[in-house]
């Protein structure tokens, strides 16, 4: 007797390996990166000063100055274009006056 299995019904793509998988095989990989512990997400392989304050909620961007933690390079420049690698670490710190208390 010859028993004969039925083969699986495709499975799409992202069912599989969901979004991220897709976006692999549109050419576009999705970095991760961090900005004072929050995570944030791009596809893009550089972003601005400007766009990596704004996007963690950092604005206005000008009352920030962002330090990359590994090595603690400080950017002043807002237009300045970043590489960014995975799971690279930023620190954003505040410029402006502290409030005090009044006793």
């Amino acid at each position: 007797m010859i028993v004969h299995e039925a083969a699986d019904p495709p499975v799409p793509v992202q069912a599989i390996g969901g979004p991220a998988v897709a976006d692999q095989e549109q050419g576009r990989r999705t970095i991760t990166y961090f900005v004072n512990g929050e995570r944030q997400t791009t596809h893009r392989d550089d972003l601005t000063v400007r766009e990596i304050l704004t996007a963690a909620g950092f604005t206005p961007v000008e009352q920030y100055r962002l330090t990359r933690d590994r090595g603690d390079h400080v950017y002043t420049d807002y237009d300045h274009k970043v590489e960014l690698s995975e799971d690279e670490r930023f620190t954003a710190t505040y410029l402006g006056p502290t409030p005090t208390s009044q006793q």
